[in-house]
């Protein structure tokens, strides 16, 4: 996690030891409110149920069109007609398998930190489930990302962005192309995910347009308009890359049902054990967890188990299946930024 830290050899300083009480996380975790199990939500969780079973790869056989349903009837005719088939496709998900830990502090060095006994294992739950939840939204927006890449002929990828000259920064002009890549199936989008740096130059932009209101709701504290959709603010390293020239900054949309999580092993964090053979007992913390995700509409790469979240954000990991690109619930918008 970005935000662990070590213990200083002076903990046992009562001031030090406050200190270290009061820190707070400040990872943002906003694109998890996106998860449910509603039909609604943009991060669907469900149960695929065959994982249990075991395997790496969530298979889950879809029902394809059926090509040329209908057709014209020849009110003459009397011969017969061939039947149409149905089909299926598998748009294959994979599973994802974390350890926390472990981490380990000696009986001694609990007790000179001047904290209660047992503080030091509710810090340690409490950042394992704060990693998960941070890996969980780093997993999901790295499979949108990878996936809606996929897509052939950018189908569902608008960009605006230039090597040189002038800057084209995320605007609302911009945020209406990558929501009409979705044809006439963009009243479905739910949501957007931003880097804090294009939504910064998002406000920037309606306040140099003149946007009517804008000046007092920016002034207000109020954040930008987003053609009246929910978003997140998630600085992810996925929605970001460097480049010799400029550098490239991403904006993800969001459908109901755009992808879809698992829980195949909850957060799993045993009693501390304690190693007797050390100069110091030591008490050991650990925590295990497996997830899966599945993007409708791809198959994810059959010979590569348990990704990393940049295997999950490469869009050769990822075979497009959908029959109608709008059956995707995921747009990408590849901009610049005031940033870099």
């Amino acid at each position: 996690m970005s935000d662990a830290m070590t213990l200083p050899s002076d903990l046992f300083v009562p001031q030090v030891a406050l200190q270290y009480a009061r820190v707070k996380f400040v990872t943002s975790l906003q694109a998890m409110r996106f998860l449910g199990m509603g039909m609604d939500a943009p991060v669907r969780l469900v149960n695929f149920g065959n994982l249990f079973a075991g395997g790496q790869f969530v298979k889950a056989p879809t029902l394809s069109r059926i090509s040329s349903l209908e057709s014209q009837r020849d009110l003459t005719s009397e011969s017969l007609v061939d039947t149409l088939k149905f089909g299926s496709r598998e748009d294959d998900g994979v599973l994802l398998n974390r350890k926390i830990g472990p981490a380990a502090y000696t009986m001694s060095g609990e007790q000179l930190s001047g904290l209660r006994p047992g503080m030091l294992e509710v810090w340690f739950a409490e950042q394992a489930v704060r990693s998960m939840l941070e890996t969980i939204q780093g997993a999901v927006i790295a499979a949108a990302k990878g996936a809606v890449s996929a897509v052939t002929s950018t189908a569902h990828t608008y960009s605006s962005y230039v090597a040189s000259g002038t800057k084209s920064n995320l605007d609302t002009e911009e945020l209406a192309h990558i929501k009409a890549k979705l044809g006439d199936a963009q009243d479905r989008l739910m949501a957007w995910i931003f880097r804090s740096e294009t939504l910064k130059d998002l406000g920037i932009t309606q306040l140099g347009a003149g946007v009517q209101g804008i000046a007092d709701r920016v002034a207000g504290g109020g954040n930008p308009l987003t053609l009246g959709r929910d978003f997140a603010v998630v600085d992810d390293s996925n929605l970001y890359t460097a480049d010799a020239s400029y550098d490239y900054w991403y904006t993800l949309g969001l459908c109901p049902g755009a992808i879809e999580v698992e829980f195949t092993r909850a957060l799993d964090i045993p009693m501390p054990q304690v190693e007797l053979r050390s100069e110091n007992r030591q008490i050991i913390m650990r925590g295990d967890y497996d997830f899966a995700v599945r993007v409708p509409g791809f198959a994810f790469d059959s010979g590569t188990t348990n990704p990393t979240l940049t295997n999950l954000a490469t869009s050769a990991k990822w075979t497009y299946n959908a029959a109608d690109h709008r059956e995707v619930g995921i747009v990408l918008g590849e901009h610049n930024a005031s940033a870099s």
